[in-house]
């Protein structure tokens, strides 16, 4: 996604519009930066590195409008 010029925060703002109250965006960032559990271990080292790089640089997170929710 961040490798196609979609923003993190768009994101994560997407995610917060779809899923409401129950999508957390401290937990999805937590997830994100943590590597030795489930399937983001499996990352290579440079998908690692591009999120630990863009993560702190974080701006504001708005809610995006929704145009679909369908995720294909």
């Amino acid at each position: 996604m961040i490798l196609h010029g979609v923003s993190l925060e768009k994101g994560l703002g997407s995610a917060a519009a779809m899923y409401g109250a129950t999508f957390s965006i401290q937990d999805a960032l937590a997830a994100l930066s943590y590597f030795d559990d489930g399937d983001v271990q499996e990352l290579s080292l440079h998908y690692r590195e591009l999120l630990l790089r863009v993560i702190p640089e974080i701006g504001d997170i708005y809610p995006q409008k929704i145009l679909s929710y369908s995720l294909t």
